[in-house]
C-alpha cells in the first residue's frame, strides 16, 4: 500500500468532514454537529468516532430547507415529511 496522499475536490468527494461541510456552506461547525445528532438527520454517517456528511443528501437537505436546524416533530410528522421525500 502506498502512502500517496490524494487532493479531491470538494465537489468530486461523497463525504465530507465537519470542518469541510461547513467551509462549503457557511453553517458553522457547531451547528453542524448540533444537526447530525437528530434523529431526523439523514445526511450523517458515523464511522467509528468519526462524522461525515454525505455531500449529496445535505446539498439536497440545503436546497430544500427554509431554516437551518431541525424543528422537534411528532411521528406522524416525521412519518409524513419522510413520505414526501420517496
Amino acid at each position: 500500500m502506498s502512502n500517496e496522499h490524494y487532493e479531491v475536490a470538494i465537489k468530486d468527494k461523497m463525504t465530507l468532514s465537519i470542518e469541510e461541510a461547513a467551509a462549503y456552506s457557511g453553517i458553522g461547525m457547531n451547528k453542524l454537529r448540533e444537526m447530525t445528532k437528530s434523529p431526523l438527520c439523514d445526511f450523517v454517517l458515523y464511522v467509528g468516532k468519526k462524522t461525515l456528511i454525505k455531500r449529496i443528501p445535505f446539498e439536497e437537505y440545503i436546497n430544500r430547507a427554509t431554516e437551518v436546524g431541525f424543528a422537534i416533530l411528532t411521528l406522524r410528522q416525521y412519518i409524513e415529511k419522510r413520505a414526501c421525500l420517496w
